[in-house]
């Protein structure tokens, strides 16, 4: 914690809070398969080293305290007993912060009392009154750039968390450790660990460790082999017959002496991947792997034999389940579907959801996750298209993820934005060899269960296919050979839409899309030409709403690798509303949402989502169109009302939920929250247009499930004034203007009005001058 936060803590002179954790930590994590050696890390050039084996409150790489989840530490400490003095070096591992300037415990001497065998160290309790000097102190470091030091503290956490959710740390003045009658075995009566305090003011950092429990044993000069853990419990685990499940474990030397080992295991089930040797104070993390034969209960041992023959013995319980039928969900090709391992609980094939098979998601709750690898391979000489449909339902942050050997394969799909539901289908391009595909939901936020979505958090696929294509100079292929356009509607001027598809390269020459032929109002949009080879390129289709009524046709490319036929299906039908009441001046054509449409109320067209909540943004929009003609330019005009939830604050940034915004030709032009006039006349500079057709739009959004105010837009006196387009306003006033410059926005002169923002300055017949701002579009 930082020392601002510190300071502002009402803490306890006998307890202290697992909140304070000074998280500066760096990962420190075993690299898989690796050996660390205990003794090379902490040696202090003695003789009589212990391996200490403590339960960790706080986890290594990530700086959390959890009272359940405890991290197995594995350290050496220096042990040397001189009559009844004992001298303990690096008592505590604060190894892990080596990069905030730790050099080492120092060491710390107790009492050994041979009659009791024990030995008493002095931890006096932390408290506002003691500075460093009454402590047992253990070293020093840094706190980003403030110096602390590190005190021994020894007690035990309360076993219930308190009303913020914290555990308390009733602190003990003296750490006693247990002696085995032997004397190689130190156990401590309570638990202990590093305490940082601001070298400035003795104030609090917080811990660096804590350990719930410990065992310290003396090293032997014999190699003295042990598994950890003992017990490798995988029932929790989503495993299935036939699919290998690898887990790493750790195999410790705590002699003196490196040995070498052989492995044996009770069943073909469990394998190890081994090693020669295990040296003297060293850990080796070694893969087992678990691919059971039979569904239900497993359990079977593994167990490594030292060169002495002296054995430790591992045993692995599992429940296993039976592999699940996913043929129906294949549409076609030779691919393998099976369980991901990760997952908490298993992506069955139901119908309950379509009326037909497909493969979805069953994780509830919080850190859930349920998904499956696909095991994919193009055959030398080939190329192949997989594709799969699917859809979900999302809310942030949860959120469907498909990885192609590691990597996401579309950022799009993932749905973390999308908060109701959305397509996952794709198609991808394989050229030969194996790939691995995973298709995850995952749900970090359960929101469902916790009643604030009404929709259950799930995603499901189907049709997984996989199209082999010989290797050919020239070849294509298309993400869908049909396009629904959107219902729309259709009021006076012509309106296009897009709707995009993906065109593919199978060939190894630049695919060129020569030319296109369109039925009726259906069309394309030339952004693309050229596609390199094994790539996919955009390619947008226009339909263009002239009149109402069903709407069929085709369009084709003429690609260098032959036609691709598109067929394109839209509907459009009648505006819902004659919004002209809503017209003070001018002639417009109107759209609105099919959804939400804007309604009337008089003179006056109104957004029509008041009241309503949805676990999504929910959107009405009504848009406007109006053509200029020639010689002229236009400036519009409204009177509009906004009533909502008015504009938040977080940190430095303005937030905006509720209310609506305008856009002028797809650009947008300004927002307004809140309960407010929200007409033109709130704008910085007039809304002025060039010669020619122009949109505007008035989006109403909301995404607050307590919406505020009337909860919606009113828009009237709707005007298009028309002038001569050298003619912007020749009288200000009472005043005449007599001279008129234009200049842009960083200063420069200009000789007429451009499209964007334009900075007028007025000089009048009486000498004074003003200046303004005005958009031409």
């Amino acid at each position: 914690m930082t020392k601002a936060m510190a300071q502002e803590s009402n803490m306890a002179t006998k307890t202290l809070s697992s909140r304070q954790t000074m998280k500066v930590r760096q990962n420190t994590s075993m690299a898989k398969s690796a050996t660390r050696n205990l003794l090379k890390a902490n040696t202090v050039g003695l003789t009589d080293p212990y391996w200490a084996t403590a339960m960790s409150f706080y986890n290594p790489k990530y700086g959390y305290f959890s009272y359940t989840d405890l991290s197995e530490t594995d350290y050496s400490i220096e042990v040397t007993i001189d009559g009844d003095k004992v001298t303990f070096y690096n008592i505590v591992d604060n190894s892990n912060y080596a990069s905030s300037g730790w050099q080492g415990c120092n060491p710390v001497t107790g009492t050994y009392d041979a009659e009791k065998r024990t030995i008493t160290i002095e931890t006096p309790p932390i408290n506002e009154q003691n500075t460093r000097e009454d402590y047992t102190v253990l070293g020093d470091l840094y706190s980003g750039s403030e110096a602390v030091y590190a005190v021994l503290v020894a007690g035990d956490f309360s076993t219930v968390p308190d009303d913020k959710g914290d555990y308390q740390l009733y602190q003990e003045k003296k750490l006693v450790f247990d002696v085995s009658e032997d004397g190689t075995e130190l156990i401590p009566r309570t638990g202990f660990g590093s305490y940082a305090l601001f070298a400035e003011d003795n104030s609090h950092a917080g811990f660096l460790n804590f350990y719930k429990s410990a065992i310290i044993t003396k090293m032997t000069n014999e190699p003295q082999l042990e598994v950890s853990p003992e017990t490798l419990d995988l029932s929790e685990k989503n495993l299935f017959t036939g699919i290998p499940y690898t887990q790493e474990i750790k195999l410790k030397n705590k002699g003196l002496s490196n040995t070498k080992y052989t492995i044996s295991t009770s069943t073909d089930e469990l394998s190890v991947e081994g090693r020669e040797e295990v040296p003297g104070g060293n850990i080796s993390l070694l893969p087992i792997t678990l691919t059971a034969k039979n569904s239900g209960p497993f359990s079977g041992t593994v167990t490594f034999t030292d060169e002495n023959g002296k054995s430790t013995t591992l045993t692995v319980k599992a429940n296993i389940n039976e592999v699940c039928d996913y043929s129906s969900v294949i549409k076609n090709g030779d691919i393998k579907i099976y369980p991901y391992e990760e997952s908490t609980s298993s992506m069955i094939v139901t119908s309950d959801i379509t009326g037909f098979p497909v493969l979805a998601s069953t994780n509830v709750g919080d850190d859930s996750q349920s998904g499956v690898n696909i095991s994919i391979t193009v055959p030398e000489g080939n190329v192949a298209t997989f594709s799969w449909k699917g859809m979900a339902t999302g809310l942030y942050p949860n959120q469907a993820m498909i990885y192609l050997n590691g990597d996401p394969v579309n950022k799009s799909l993932d749905g973390s934005e999308k908060s109701n539901e959305h397509d996952l289908s794709d198609k991808i391009i394989l050229k030969s060899g194996t790939y691995d595909m995973t298709f995850i939901y995952s749900i970090i936020l359960d929101w469902y269960t916790m009643g604030v979505a009404e929709t259950k958090l799930q995603a499901y696929f189907y049709d997984f296919d996989l199209t082999l294509y010989p290797v050919q100079e020239n070849g294509t292929d298309v993400s869908t050979h049909e396009v629904n356009f959107a219902k729309s509607y259709f009021d006076n001027i012509e309106k296009t839409d897009t709707a995009e598809i993906k065109l593919y390269n199978l060939g190894s020459k630049n695919l060129e899309i020569n030319s296109v032929t369109g039925d009726g109002c259906f069309s394309y949009v030339g952004d693309v030409k050229t596609i390199e080879p094994y790539q996919y390129g955009i390619v947008k289709l226009t339909f263009t709403r002239k009149d109402i009524g069903e709407h069929s046709g085709d369009v084709v490319l003429h690609t260098s690798a032959g036609d691709v036929t598109i067929h394109c299906n839209a509907t459009t039908e009648k505006i819902i509303y004659d919004y002209s009441p809503i017209v003070e001046k001018g002639d417009f054509s109107f759209d609105t949402s099919i959804e939400h449409p804007w309604t009337l109320d008089g003179s006056k067209a109104c957004s029509s989502t008041s009241g309503l909540t949805s676990d999504s943004t929910i959107d009405s929009w009504l848009e406007v169109s109006f053509i200029v003609p020639e010689g002229k330019t236009g400036t519009l005009t409204w009177s509009g009302r906004n009533s909502s939830t008015p504009f938040g604050a977080f940190l430095d940034e303005i937030l905006f939920s509720d209310g609506t915004v305008i856009y002028s030709d797809g650009t947008e032009i300004t927002k307004f929250a809140g309960t407010s006039s929200a007409g033109s006349d709130e704008l910085e500079a007039p809304m002025t247009f060039s010669a020619g057709l122009h949109r505007v739009c008035f989006l109403y959004t909301k995404s607050s499930r307590e919406p505020e105010g009337e909860d919606r837009y009113v828009l009237y006196n709707l005007a298009l004034d028309l002038s001569d387009a050298s003619d912007i306003s020749t009288m200000t006033g009472t005043k005449m203007i007599t001279n008129r410059e234009y200049y842009s926005v960083t200063g420069e002169k200009l000789s007429a009005p451009v499209k964007g923002i334009n900075i007028i300055k007025n000089t009048y017949d009486d000498g004074t001058t003003s200046t303004s701002k005005i958009i031409i579009k």
